[in-house]
């Protein structure tokens, strides 16, 4: 027994050899290439899914397993175990239950049949990078492939795709901020310029206004030329509301005013446009029950949006047709919804209608909505174009934080 022993030590050797030799340098072949095909499209976001794709397919071909799912989300506190309690973000609840199972066990890999099973998959390791998770690694392997190499590469495979999405993310994060630098700088130079060219205008409007009017005043004048004097009017008048808001846009801060209950705020701005909706013979609807106290520059900025949302929807709204103003309060904050009769938004202008000097109207500034949205976001707020009700009309709302002490009814 001693000598055959001895005699089969050197082949059984040279095959154990050969034979770790060759999965090193299967494994070490892929992790080479995977990690080189990371570091060649690190930060290139565009282009993340085909990274991902090939992980996917170079890691199933050359591990030998069945299939290779990588699914990512939006990054995660790996800290809070609650992350995971009831949904993930950007992915479903069956991988948040997968990623709470590898927190509870120290972020090792999951193989937890009933959690994988029912998915198609035989194990899941978390994409982890410091304290963030960026998603999971899932593979599902036929019987006796998943050696403890086999999961040693895959850990170190989901390590290096939860860098290259970490990058990716980051980039794609640095670009949107600097466009959005760039695009208020571009604002800001746009409306200093548009303030300067407003306070030139604004007084020879005035006087104009004011020529115009005292030759009314002349019964000659007034019998010849009463049609054109009341167009001057009528004309500088309408110039001067595009200078107001020329100088309303180029307004870095809202000014504050005193803290005012939300309904009466709301109804105070209603009345304002009630001689222009009887003209127009539309009928204002208002559905508010709510008179919980907003701080200075929420109602200075409420006011302003509201009436300007009027304005739009007086202008939408057919004769004989409705606006609707309601109101809603949760969790501290008012959001009031403005929803007008006419035809709506199509879903190609949803964005568009929010930029500066940008306007579907013959004779219109596209500033109202800018200012809008300006104004709500320096309150602190938003403004938003809610989806459409019933294919009719465009309905927008207005969210402002209460003030600290405002109750609610």
């Amino acid at each position: 027994l001693i000598l055959a022993l001895a005699l089969a030590a050197a082949p059984l050797r040279s095959w154990l050899e050969k034979r770790f030799h060759k999965l090193f340098e299967r494994e070490a072949a892929l992790y080479r290439q995977i990690v080189s095909r990371i570091g060649s499209h690190a930060g290139q976001y565009q282009q993340l899914p085909d990274l991902l794709n090939f992980v996917e397919q170079q890691t199933a071909v050359a591990l030998g397993l069945r299939l290779v799912k990588i699914i990512a989300g939006n990054p995660t506190l790996a800290a809070d175990d609650g992350v995971a309690r009831n949904s993930y973000e950007g992915t479903e609840l069956w991988v948040a239950n997968i990623i709470r199972e590898s927190n509870r066990n120290g972020w090792s890999a999951v193989d937890d049949k009933e959690l994988l099973d029912a998915h198609g998959f035989t194990i899941a390791f978390p994409l982890r990078r410091d304290e963030r998770v960026w998603g999971v690694l899932l593979a599902d392997a036929p019987l006796g492939t998943l050696s403890e190499d086999t999961r040693s590469v895959l850990g170190i495979l989901a390590g290096q795709v939860a860098i290259a999405i970490e990058d990716s993310r980051l980039v794609e994060e640095n670009i949107r901020l600097e466009r959005t630098l760039a695009e208020r700088e571009r604002l800001a130079t746009l409306g200093q310029m548009a303030a300067t060219v407003a306070h030139e205008i604004k007084n020879p409007l005035s006087a104009i206004k004011s020529i115009a009017q005292v030759m009314a005043e002349d019964p000659q004048v007034r019998a010849e030329y009463a049609r054109d004097l009341s167009l001057i009017v009528g004309e500088t008048d309408r110039l001067g509301e595009s200078v107001t808001q020329l100088l309303s846009f180029a307004r870095r801060e809202t000014p504050s005013e005193l803290p005012l209950p939300a309904d009466q705020l709301i109804r105070s701005v209603v009345r304002l446009s009630e001689v222009v909706a009887e003209k127009e013979r539309v009928k204002i609807n208002l559905r508010i029950k709510n008179n919980a106290e907003l701080g200075g520059a929420a109602v200075s900025a409420l006011r302003v949006a509201l009436s300007n949302l009027l304005v739009n929807a007086l202008q939408a709204t057919p004769t004989d047709g409705e606006i609707t103003i309601s109101d809603a309060v949760d969790k501290g904050i008012l959001t009031v919804t403005v929803q007008d009769g006419g035809v709506g938004v199509s879903d190609d202008l949803r964005e568009r209608i929010w930029e500066p000097f940008f306007t579907t109207k013959q004779r219109g500034t596209g500033l109202g909505l800018a200012i809008v949205r300006k104004r709500m976001q320096e309150a602190g707020g938003s403004a938003r174009l809610a989806a459409r009700v019933n294919g009719e009309g465009a309905t927008f709302e207005l969210r402002v934080p209460l003030a600290d002490e405002a109750r609610p009814n």
